[in-house]
């Protein structure tokens, strides 16, 4: 059996550690070492550890196979996305529309997140504080701008609780 089958056989089964030993093996292999990354990076994504997931997915996208070139970059984008930066998931599902633009979840999740974008920069835009050379000394100002803010953030994660992206994996 290949460190391909074996890895995925761990991931779904959750050894996410033995997994990713498979995994690191496959990635010193030449000609499997990109999906291998690949691999790594959706671990990385299910341990909740996104940076690490992103770094590793940026060595999987050194190659030219386009399928794997466009899951690196629906997979960034979905993180992007978890992690409230809608501008680079945007960005990130429009790359994977130019590889396969048929993709209906890409389509879907960059409509959320063009949508998310808008909402939470409105959002933000529409905190009524006075911002003068004084901002940090007015207590009542900067506990207003405090509280508005807040709000903003409870505001979006109650929309992200209705509304989730569809991921891949």
């Amino acid at each position: 059996m290949s460190l391909m089958a074996i890895g995925n056989y761990e991931y779904v089964r959750g050894n996410y550690q033995n997994a990713i030993s498979n995994y690191y093996n496959l990635v010193e292999d030449k000609k499997y070492s990109a999906w291998g990354y690949y691999n790594l990076g959706v671990v990385y994504y299910s341990l909740g550890e996104y940076e690490s997931s992103l770094r590793i997915f940026s060595y999987a996208k050194k190659t030219n196979d386009i399928f794997l070139n466009f899951n690196v970059n629906y997979n960034e984008g979905i993180i992007y996305y978890n992690q409230g930066l809608y501008h680079k998931a945007e960005m990130a599902f429009k790359e994977a529309l130019k590889i396969n633009p048929s993709s209906y979840n890409a389509k879907y999740n960059l409509e959320l997140a063009i949508i998310k974008k808008r909402t939470v920069r409105d959002s933000l835009n529409s905190l009524s504080v006075e911002k003068s050379k004084n901002f940090v000394e007015s207590n009542e100002n900067f506990l207003r701008y405090i509280e508005n803010l807040e709000r903003v953030v409870w505001l979006r994660k109650i929309d992200e609780d209705l509304v989730a992206p569809k991921e891949d994996w």
